[in-house]
């Protein structure tokens, strides 16, 4: 894929992303980044007599019998970073990550899974998403599943990923929330988005992500506090030690009766214009 878009869009115009359906039903795809003016995603070895789709911005033509392949060694390598861009594409069927909490019949309940928060010491050392819809949460895209992937580039980032990979198909205006969580000169960040999806949208994109500071817990005589996020769909906290949650009932207040080294997580809804509770 990289011979084509080298040849035929080295700068993104008019080919902006190039998609391989694999023999397990999964899509993999090369994507132009905006952000970083960078092709990023799987560069999978073009095979006579398969097909791909292409995504353009403008009504163009190509010749595919210009591209033979045949030099290439028939497997899947990554695009490299040309310009100390760090890019990691996932390459696992497996969904390992799930929401925390889950509201059923009006009442929060602990469910299955942790909060996933990145690992690192320095500027978004690494940065890793969960995508689901509200409907079907234990069916997740996260940044190490294939047609998943992010780039990094000192203090920004871009993440992708390819709801045709969900289990469960998508159908056109079904919600889909994205949490993106990164650290950031050691203290841990989030963001979390809530998009449409909408099938007359070759490529949709979520648009730029502004992350929001964890405060970090102050130990007291027998008690953690903390800031509190303002944030209208913030609902309360998780406290964890290590990676033992150490409540089971969402913190409401910004303090935790503890005496040790705790992290906090928030807890949050998230509808349009907070309305319809999800976590």
């Amino acid at each position: 894929m990289s011979d084509l878009t080298d040849d035929l869009s080295p700068g993104g115009h008019p080919l902006v992303e190039i998609t391989n359906l694999r023999d397990d039903q999964y899509f993999e795809s090369c994507i132009w980044v905006d952000l970083f003016t960078e092709w990023s995603g799987s560069d999978v070895n073009i095979v006579r007599g398969r097909g791909y789709g292409f995504v353009t911005i403008a009504d163009t033509t190509w010749n595919p019998t210009e591209y033979s392949n045949e030099a290439k060694a028939g497997v899947v390598r990554h695009l490299t970073d040309a310009h100390d861009i760090e890019i990691k594409v996932g390459s696992s069927s497996e969904q390992t990550r799930k929401p925390a909490w889950q509201m059923a019949n009006g009442r929060w309940h602990i469910a299955d899974g942790t909060w996933h928060m990145a690992n690192g010491k320095e500027d978004y050392d690494d940065i890793v998403f969960t995508a689901y819809r509200p409907d079907d949460p234990y069916d997740v895209l996260i940044e190490t599943m294939i047609g998943c992937g992010r780039a990094i580039k000192d203090d920004m980032a871009a993440v992708w990923f390819d709801v045709g990979n969900f289990a469960t198909p998508w159908a056109d205006g079904d919600r889909v929330l994205v949490l993106v969580e990164a650290l950031r000169h050691g203290t841990d960040h989030f963001a979390v988005v809530d998009i449409t999806l909408d099938r007359t949208v070759d490529i949709q994109d979520v648009g730029e992500i502004m992350l929001t500071a964890i405060p970090q817990p102050q130990q007291r005589t027998g008690m953690v506090e903390w800031d509190g996020i303002d944030n209208e769909c913030i609902v309360g906290y998780s406290v964890y030690h290590r990676d033992k949650r150490l409540n089971e009932t969402i913190v409401a207040a910004s303090n935790y009766e503890y005496s040790g080294i705790v992290n906090i997580r928030p807890v949050f809804v998230v509808w349009s214009s907070c309305k319809n509770s999800t976590q």
